[in-house]
């Protein structure tokens, strides 16, 4: 919902791909995001109530940098530095598209 055309988590990509699904998430009022989940037996991104967060995403993601904005643009597994080390790893995420993101 914060993308230039806000989007609900079910989009025809989402739909037909399960990890772009679990990385979406919908955010109805600031301080509160929902995120996307898949549903196999219906092929549909759907809201999982259960995953409802009390903190705005960018809050969370403003303590962590994203490897897509390095230049050259990584992804979580491209620097040694990142597979060898586990906290250098939490420590990032990667933007997949506009309003999606996926946690190293």
């Amino acid at each position: 919902r914060e993308l230039p055309n806000p989007e609900w988590c079910a989009t025809a990509e989402r739909n037909n791909d399960p990890r772009k699904c679990h990385n979406a998430y919908v955010s109805f009022e600031p301080g509160v995001a929902i995120g996307c989940t898949y549903k196999p037996d219906r092929r549909a991104c759907t809201l999982d109530w259960s995953t409802e967060t009390r903190c705005p995403a960018h809050k969370f993601l403003s303590r962590m940098y994203d490897v897509r904005t390095l230049s050259p643009p990584e992804w979580c597994n491209t620097a040694d530095a990142r597979r060898k080390d586990a906290t250098r790893c939490n420590s990032a995420y990667a933007t997949t598209s506009p309003g999606e993101y996926g946690v190293c």
